[in-house]
């Protein structure tokens, strides 16, 4: 499977770190085989959405990867 993974924004400090977690929840999403979810979460380029929700757990990002997280979720 490929994937198209825009540039993070924010600092390179940021960046380094918001790659590094988006990279560990796509990689997940793709192992469980659910591809949708790893394709819209690898077009997230937000550094602050990563570095904010590195807490948060697979049933979060699940939501966030199938479009069903409003803004005011977020």
């Amino acid at each position: 499977m490929t994937m198209n993974v825009n540039e993070m924004t924010g600092s390179p400090k940021q960046k380094k770190w918001a790659n590094n977690l988006r990279y560990q929840w796509v990689s997940h999403f793709v192992m469980e085989r659910e591809e949708q979810v790893a394709e819209t979460l690898a077009s997230i380029t937000d550094s602050r959405f990563w570095i904010d929700n590195r807490e948060e757990n697979t049933d979060f990002f699940r939501k966030a990867g199938s479009g069903s997280l409003t803004a005011a979720s977020l």
